[in-house]
């Protein structure tokens, strides 16, 4: 059920900005004192407007646990505003009272929100320009915070999402009498693939290439845990060097935190918040758990009791792993076993209130086996495929009943026929698009002479009617296309129907373009008409290329010995007259200044390298100025800065006065290069 639109963004005073970034601004509700609009600067459409709204909606497919986190631990929204063309604004609630704290820089005091980037950067607080002290965070403190983040994190995965841009920017912790964290920017989130796609990173928050949307979250996840325990702002964990760790009393978790940030992996992250646990003294233990009993939530209760020592906590324990299994009993029924189960939830336990999945009736989209199984049942197919192509179905993807019953839902589409327009060196296939949306794409398969060539995924664009897709040979091929309707899921999952269309093609051309016996396939629409092509080999023609690539090593050896002679002809040749010059080259390429980026002083600042020996900082503020660049004339730096909330660049006189902006927009802009100017010819025409 989506949440409608609250009309026209509210009157406001837009002099009172509370804080700007590169995509948006924030400003305070007038209509509600404890909340904040956030504008966007560019409104979200699209597939971006789809994943916003799916917050918006998630009371409708979230267990109330897990809703009392998201809402609680993130800026969640609350309202929106904006059309059927998008989203322009939305509200959220301000961050509580405990999550601020007062800082003195440069002799002025100010109110600001204690993001994790000032408990992870000792060095920050030992500026010259900053006169507070840091906040008070005991090692207590410090994990509790570590534990509530891990905790916050595997909800929103255990739901089917991703965070995305993770970075101790937009995590400030809420100093209250249990610490917790408090995260911004939550219209980043959305399912994995979504967030894999948008790309959005921060720099200095890596995790190791190859990982997926979620496993770069516990990686990132591990590494803010590790930089929030060693106040080091640019290390990475690693279990050599677990000393670090001694101040909070957490060594023992450290090979952990490095597995968890290698790998992403699930388990190591999970170890991580339960080695934590393991190091609470029994009074901050008993805390944990009065919370928990509070909440009635047994997935609460069993976490926080699950590593307690004395009988309240065996109890607590065995009381809550058999209310889990009712209600997890609950969320894989059918819908009217789930009616009965539902019914006896009054007789049960009356310390714990019912942690279950939503039941919608009609599913909106299963979240559960049992809403699944439901749906299958009641010959829900075309839904099935419906929510499997444009919202994805997470883990429920892999179950083993679903395969055919999105089969079943292809062949209510009806399979359409294939056409082939044949021409020299080409056969291009064309077929019609069903009318049912959730046939996104079509698997092809090309055979010839009972080899199997190729398999291709063609992908339906919004707007396209006719599908298109071209075989192309260098060489005379009589072959057959295979045609099967397909959903593809967000995931990147194919599910492909049991029904085909079939049809024989002859590729022709002429004689004195058969060289090489290779086939390609390419796929086309009226969208991209020059896509690569996926090619497949002959085997005879495999061999053939070898012993070409043979010859051409042979011919490259004989280059690579004329070039050895060359060169020793050269070298030779500076040996006997090179001396002579070779002091002028040194003196004229010699530096006499270097600018270069240092953190030393708790963020990155320009510095410049005086002839000397002199060291001067250039760029004095709270954010992070990186990459600086000597203009050809020696005049003028270059460097790239996070000013406005994203990476722009600027320029500056050599003396760091006169600092310009060249860039001014919502990208990230890097890498500034400038460009050499060539010299202007002087002519002396003398007097003749």
């Amino acid at each position: 059920m989506a949440v409608d639109s609250s009309g026209d963004l509210p009157p406001f005073d837009r002099s009172g900005r509370v804080d700007s970034g590169g995509f948006s601004e924030i400003f305070k509700d007038p209509d509600h004192p404890d909340r904040l609009i956030k504008v966007f600067k560019y409104p979200l459409i699209g597939s971006d407007a789809e994943r916003f709204h799916r917050l918006l909606d998630v009371r409708d497919w979230v267990r109330p646990s897990d809703v009392a986190t998201l809402t609680s631990r993130f800026a969640w929204p609350i309202e929106w505003w904006g059309d059927n063309t998008g989203i322009t604004a939305f509200s959220m609630s301000e961050a509580a009272p405990s999550c601020w704290f007062m800082v003195t820089v440069a002799g002025r005091t100010i109110k600001t929100l204690l993001q994790v980037k000032y408990l992870e950067n000792a060095a920050w607080w030992r500026r010259r320009a900053v006169s507070s002290e840091p906040p008070d965070l005991p090692p207590d403190y410090r994990r509790e915070l570590a534990i509530d983040w891990i905790d916050t994190i595997e909800t929103l995965h255990n739901n089917g999402l991703a965070f995305g841009d993770i970075s101790s920017n937009n995590i400030c912790a809420n100093l209250s009498a249990s610490p917790t964290v408090y995260i911004f920017d939550v219209d980043s989130i959305g399912l994995p693939a979504e967030v894999e796609a948008s790309q959005v990173r921060t720099i200095d928050w890596d995790a190791p290439e190859g990982l997926d949307a979620t496993s770069r979250d516990r990686s990132l996840a591990a590494l803010l845990v590790w930089r929030l325990f060693t106040e080091a702002r640019t290390s990475y964990p690693k279990q050599s060097e677990q000393h670090h760790l001694d101040a909070v009393g957490a060594t023992s978790i450290a090979n952990h935190l490095e597995a968890a940030f290698t790998s992403g992996d699930a388990d190591a992250l999970c170890e991580v918040a339960n080695g934590l646990r393991r190091l609470r003294s029994d009074e901050i233990a008993s805390a944990a758990l009065d919370r928990a009993v509070r909440t009635h939530c047994a997935r609460f209760i069993r976490r926080e009791a699950e590593y307690g020592s004395n009988a309240r906590f065996v109890t607590a324990n065995l009381e809550a792993c058999k209310q889990l299994e009712f209600e997890q009993a609950i969320d894989e029924a059918t819908h009217a076993e789930r009616k009965r189960l539902v019914g006896r939830a009054a007789f049960a336990h009356p310390g714990y209130e019912l942690d279950v999945r939503p039941d919608t009736g009609a599913y909106v989209r299963p979240t559960s086996v049992g809403q699944l199984r439901d749906l299958i049942y009641d010959a829900e197919f075309e839904r099935l495929a419906t929510n499997l192509a444009t919202q994805g179905l997470g883990d429920l993807e892999t179950d083993p009943w679903l395969p055919r019953a999105i089969q079943h839902a292809l062949v209510m589409a009806s399979q359409p026929a294939v056409e082939i327009v044949e021409s020299d060196g080409r056969a291009t296939i064309s077929w019609p698009w069903p009318e049912a949306s959730y046939v996104n794409a079509v698997v092809i398969d090309v055979t010839a002479v009972r080899h199997h060539l190729s398999r291709e995924v063609v992908v339906r664009h919004a707007g396209d009617q006719t599908g298109i897709a071209v075989i192309e040979s260098q060489t005379p091929l009589d072959g057959k296309v295979v045609l099967r309707l397909a959903a593809k899921s967000r995931s990147g999952r194919v599910f492909a129907g049991s029904e085909k269309s079939a049809a024989d093609f002859t590729i022709a051309i002429p004689v004195t373009a058969a060289r090489r016996l290779a086939s390609t396939v390419r796929v086309a629409s009226h969208h991209d008409a020059a896509e690569e092509p996926l090619r497949v080999q002959d085997p005879v023609q495999v061999a053939a290329d070898l012993e070409r690539q043979r010859h051409a090593v042979k011919l490259q050896r004989r280059r690579r010995i004329a070039n050895v002679a060359a060169a020793l002809i050269a070298a030779a040749g500076i040996g006997l007259f090179g001396w002579k010059i070779l002091p002028v080259l040194l003196w004229e390429t010699q530096p006499t200044q270097a600018v270069f980026a240092s953190d030393r002083d708790g963020d990155w600042e320009i510095y410049v390298r005086r002839h000397g020996g002199a060291v001067e900082q250039l760029t004095f503020n709270d954010h992070d100025d990186r990459n600086p660049v000597w203009h050809p004339s020696g005049r003028f730096v270059a460097f790239e800065s996070t000013y406005d909330g994203d990476w722009e660049l600027l320029r500056m006189n050599a003396d760091g006065t006169d600092v310009r902006s060249y860039t001014f927009n919502t990208a990230a802009d890097a890498d500034m290069a400038w460009n050499r100017p060539k010299p202007i010819p002087r002519w002396d025409l003398g007097n003749g």
